[in-house]
């Protein structure tokens, strides 16, 4: 998920290979320990923005918020 521009993108894939790389059982483990949703506001060096969520409370994934409203709510 390298976004151009973005280079904390880079980061975010860490994450999201990470959490593909468990198991499925594993991975739901770490969601009932977890239970949060964290929500990134990234902004590159031309001042544009771009917003990661990281659903540890239902999903166990990663994904990009379209905007600033699907980050608070912790849906893409």
């Amino acid at each position: 998920m390298p976004i151009a521009g973005f280079t904390s993108s880079a980061i975010i894939d860490q994450v999201t290979g990470v959490l593909a790389a468990l198991p499925a059982e594993s991975r739901k483990q770490e969601v009932n320990r977890t239970k949060a949703v964290y929500a990134f506001e990234v902004t590159n060096a031309q001042g544009a923005k771009h917003y990661f969520v990281v659903d540890l409370k239902q999903a166990g994934k990663v994904t990009d918020g379209a905007s600033e409203a699907d980050a608070a709510k912790g849906q893409p």
